[in-house]
């Protein structure tokens, strides 16, 4: 009984291990701040919606600090800040990159 304890708590050890170091493999994480002319709550709600269903988008949130600030934290191997750009001009969103975005991945390196 001990035996197989044991040997589900090494298995386990080793998953959690492979498991953290999963994400080296991924592309790196980077921030953008991405400025529009919305200011309704709706509107607000719409952009963050359409931009969390684009694969490769980690989260999408409104600055409360920062007025008209979309703040996308995203996998550059899977899109780019162009590409969510893109996206809401498409849906009518006048939207335009506020700042170079920032890499998340190095940052937390460091």
């Amino acid at each position: 009984m001990k035996k197989y304890f044991s040997l589900k708590l090494m298995a386990i050890a080793i998953l959690a291990f492979f498991a953290m170091n999963v994400s080296s493999f991924a592309g790196d994480n980077y921030q953008a701040k991405i400025k529009t002319k919305v200011s309704s709550a709706v509107a607000k709600n719409k952009i963050e919606t359409i931009t969390n269903f684009l694969k490769g988008v980690e989260s999408a949130e409104w600055d409360a600090k920062e007025n008209n600030i979309l703040i996308v934290k995203y996998d550059s191997e899977k899109i780019n800040p162009n590409f969510i750009i893109h996206v809401l001009d498409i849906m009518d969103f006048d939207a335009k990159l506020e700042e170079e975005p920032v890499n998340l991945t190095y940052q937390l390196k460091k």
